[in-house]
């Protein structure tokens, strides 16, 4: 990988462009982390995540052209080895589940604090999953939730 030794690489993926230069301008005053590329489309974000071998892809849930747990899919299929963290403005049940089962490490509101996203990023690269706190409740309930139905499913006499 290029870049500085130890920097978290990161491209960032927002239809917004505003959004994308100030995630870009805040994330670079980190001496540990390096944007090295931006896109404005999930097919972008896919060719990116090709060439540019980045450690995390900030990608937003709200893309004109490709659905964003597709994106992650393609992501994931062109460099495996990337932490993909979902940004969003909006709370919505299906895209939360549908982007972790494309495998995203972690789906965070974009009204998260900024110090609080740095962190966030750290612990994504480093491996950790994460759920924002104001939608855990959602998930650990659909977990239940599917867990009770399969559970259900193997009780079957067939």
């Amino acid at each position: 990988m290029g870049g500085a030794v130890g920097k978290i690489r990161i491209v960032i993926v927002d239809e917004d462009e505003v959004m994308r230069h100030g995630l870009r301008r805040t994330l670079e005053l980190e001496p540990d982390m390096e944007v090295v590329g931006e896109a404005p489309t999930g097919e972008k974000a896919v060719r990116l995540a090709r060439t540019k071998r980045p450690d995390l892809v900030l990608l937003d849930t709200k893309l004109p052209d490709i659905d964003a747990p597709e994106v992650c899919k393609r992501v994931l299929a062109q460099a495996p080895e990337v932490a993909v963290l979902m940004l969003t403005g909006h709370l919505q049940y299906e895209m939360i589940s549908r982007s972790m089962t494309a495998g995203a490490r972690g789906y965070v509101l974009k009204n998260v604090e900024i110090a609080e996203l740095k962190k966030i990023v750290r612990s994504v690269h480093c491996g950790t999953s994460f759920v924002d706190p104001t939608i855990a409740p959602q998930v650990v309930a659909a977990v239940k939730t599917a867990a009770k139905a399969a559970d259900a499913i193997r009780k079957l006499p067939f």
